[in-house]
């Protein structure tokens, strides 16, 4: 199975009215659940010996609510990469970041919507500004 995130650059447009907790303890916690391999339980552990005592079923609503778009798949394969960088920018805008694994899949994914930028241009030459860049 294969999850790739992207991040949208939506942060400031997230309502956190209501919230308990500070905007920045919750993206804390939702980017460590999202960026490593750590358990709910854990990450209240991690969070408690910096100081912030949070339950473990916070950060999984947390999780659910802040977290953009996913792409879950059988198959690893160039197909389903391609599809999910199409809906989720057509969905969400294009993102300021995007995470993923090492897969080739995914790789080839986001070197082949930055082609078709390429060589989408606009009237007068100009290329559009916005290449997906890679985090690992």
């Amino acid at each position: 199975m294969i999850v790739v995130g992207l991040a949208a650059g939506r942060v400031n447009g997230v309502d956190f009215k209501g919230s308990h907790f500070e905007r920045e303890i919750v993206l804390w916690g939702v980017h460590w659940y999202v960026a490593y391999p750590i358990s709910y339980r854990q990450l209240e552990e991690m969070m408690e010996e910096r100081g912030v005592e949070v339950d473990h079923s916070s950060l999984n609503r947390w999780v659910l609510k802040y977290t953009v778009d996913f792409l879950l798949a059988a198959k690893r394969d160039r197909k389903a990469a391609v599809r999910f960088p199409r809906k989720a920018i057509g969905q969400n805008g294009v993102p300021t970041k995007i995470t993923i694994d090492k897969s080739g899949a995914n790789t080839a994914a986001i070197a082949s919507y930055n082609l078709e930028q390429e060589r989408s241009t606009l009237t007068g030459g100009v290329r559009c500004s916005h290449r997906l860049r890679i985090f690992r």
